[in-house]
């Protein structure tokens, strides 16, 4: 992912027209103090700006009940990403819930899929 996110830094500023400092060490991306950093501009004013400005994620709204499944244990995607997503769904009115599993990344994924799967067919 550190390499994406550097190409694309790189090639929207093939020649430096705007300033930005990319952390040598790409794991600093999936901490959640990275995470917390930004949140409470605690990074590199021009990192986070050219990071907003050049997000190609746009948040939908989704129209329909949401659960989203993650392990607090979850070392490889921070649990704080979960939590920020169900504060906007929530700020948008979106009834959605989070569900904890237990485990890390990999033993949290087959009981979430099983799970999502059961309750997408009763919906």
């Amino acid at each position: 992912y550190y390499s994406q996110i550097k190409k694309l830094i790189q090639d929207k500023n093939p020649i430096g027209l705007f300033d930005i400092n990319v952390p040598s060490d790409g794991r600093i991306f999936f901490k959640a103090s990275f995470i917390n950093d930004i949140i409470h501009n605690k990074i590199d004013a021009n990192f986070k700006k050219n990071l907003i400005k050049n997000n190609t994620f746009k948040w939908d709204v989704p129209s329909k009940k949401m659960q989203l499944y993650h392990s607090p244990s979850d070392l490889s995607v921070p649990y704080i990403n979960s939590s920020n997503a169900i504060n906007y769904f929530k700020s948008k009115n979106i009834d959605v819930v989070l569900i904890d599993e237990s485990g890390n990344h990999l033993e949290a994924a087959v009981p979430s899929m099983l799970d999502g799967l059961i309750w997408l067919l009763d919906q």
